[in-house]
């Protein structure tokens, strides 16, 4: 749970703001804030989580302030972190990168394994044909393992692929060791907010987020009509880099290296 709650208090440190819109689509969720910040965050795929509400959560979720939305990023509930995880990539959004076809250069075996099943970005790595492990207890193919089986058959995977599903259920956390051996491992959003020591640490290399080269409306109004991330025209994907350290200023005639220690181990 120190993750969760080491998350919530650096986002917490940006500017709070007022929600002017929240939304749960099919594949989606987005909080829209009063002063044109806005944040989206992933759904969980149908079978792999329960999609009741609860009258008292969503009577919080109305009146929060995006400090209170971001509070609920310790939620196991997918309504609230949903909500949260949203709120929190308004907040804080990573930085801009490249487009998904930078994997293609990172990735140059095109072996990868693949946590969580993401159907898009599947179909994306087949594309390119890569040879891919993928891990979901609810679909069946050649290439899907049930989920049991990660911590044996992750030992030695060049590259992982994280969907944001595994921060709800904690799998990050056991999982830490093996991204730490590989190559590279690319947490897939959106819904994360940028927090890089705390990715690091569990030794994710890169951040894959759509950002918003629309306009808020327009990307809530298409994940409100059950579209969702891939295909929305007004986001477009980016992979992001996770810096080693971070560099901060110090009084003018250098610069230092923070981030010593670990909150996690």
């Amino acid at each position: 749970m120190r993750l969760f709650e080491a998350l919530v208090a650096e986002v917490e440190r940006e500017r709070n703001g007022v929600v002017e819109r929240l939304l749960l689509g099919w594949h989606g969720a987005a909080v829209v804030l009063d002063d044109g910040r806005a944040g989206f965050a992933r759904v969980p795929l149908p079978g792999t989580g329960p999609r009741e509400s609860h009258r008292g959560h969503t009577a919080a979720l109305l009146g929060g302030s995006a400090h209170d939305l971001v509070r609920l990023l310790v939620s196991p509930y997918p309504q609230e972190f949903s909500l949260a995880g949203a709120a929190a990539e308004a907040l804080l959004p990573p930085p801009p990168g490249p487009g998904p076809e930078a994997l293609r250069l990172l990735v140059r075996d095109g072996r990868a394994s693949v946590v969580g099943y993401d159907p898009d970005l599947v179909l994306l790595f087949r594309s390119w044909r890569w040879d891919l492990s993928i891990f979901d207890d609810v679909r069946r193919a050649p290439d899907v393992y049930p989920s049991w089986t990660e911590g044996h058959l992750l030992q030695g995977a060049p590259w992982v692929f994280l969907s944001s599903e595994a921060l709800r259920d904690r799998r990050v956390l056991s999982l830490a060791p093996h991204f730490r051996k590989s190559e590279g491992t690319v947490l897939v959003g959106p819904g994360l907010p940028w927090t890089p020591r705390h990715y690091r640490e569990l030794g994710i290399s890169h951040l894959l987020s759509p950002r918003l080269v629309g306009t808020s409306d327009e990307a809530a109004s298409f994940l409100g009509a059950g579209g969702g991330f891939w295909e929305c025209p007004a986001l477009e994907w980016q992979l992001t880099a996770i810096p080693l350290t971070e560099t901060v200023a110090t009084d003018g005639k250098g610069v230092t290296d923070r981030w010593t220690g670990s909150l996690f181990g």
